[in-house]
C-alpha cells in the first residue's frame, strides 16, 4: 500500500504587530510541497528595526508554537528569509510572523 496523504490547508496571517505595537508588512507568503509533504515559508526583511523574527504556527488562532526563529546581526544582509516547515499539522495551518 502508498504512503498516505496528509490534507493541509495552509492561512497566513501577513503581518504582526513589533513590541512596540508597530504593524509590520513582512509578506509572507507559503507554498505546500504535496509530494513532499513540506511547506515553504517566505518573507521580506524590509525593516531594519527588525531585530529577529519568530515564526508561529497554529491549528487554531489561539495556541500558537515557535516554530523557527532567525536573528538579524546584519540588517542589510538579509533581503528575504525563508524556512521549510517539515511537519505540517493534518488540516488546517495557520502561520504568522513575531518581529522583535
Amino acid at each position: 500500500m502508498g504512503k498516505m496523504q496528509k490534507l493541509v490547508t495552509l492561512l497566513l496571517i501577513h503581518s504582526f504587530l513589533n513590541s512596540d505595537a508597530q504593524l509590520i508588512s513582512t509578506g509572507l507568503t507559503a507554498v505546500y510541497e504535496h509530494k513532499l509533504q513540506k511547506v515553504k515559508l517566505k518573507w521580506n526583511h524590509n525593516d531594519n528595526r527588525a531585530m529577529a523574527y519568530i515564526l508561529q504556527r497554529s491549528r487554531d488562532k489561539n495556541a500558537w508554537i515557535d516554530i523557527y526563529h532567525v536573528f538579524i546581526s546584519s540588517p542589510r544582509e538579509y533581503k528575504f528569509i525563508s524556512y521549510t516547515d517539515e511537519q505540517p499539522d493534518t488540516g488546517k495551518n495557520y502561520y504568522r510572523l513575531k518581529v522583535q
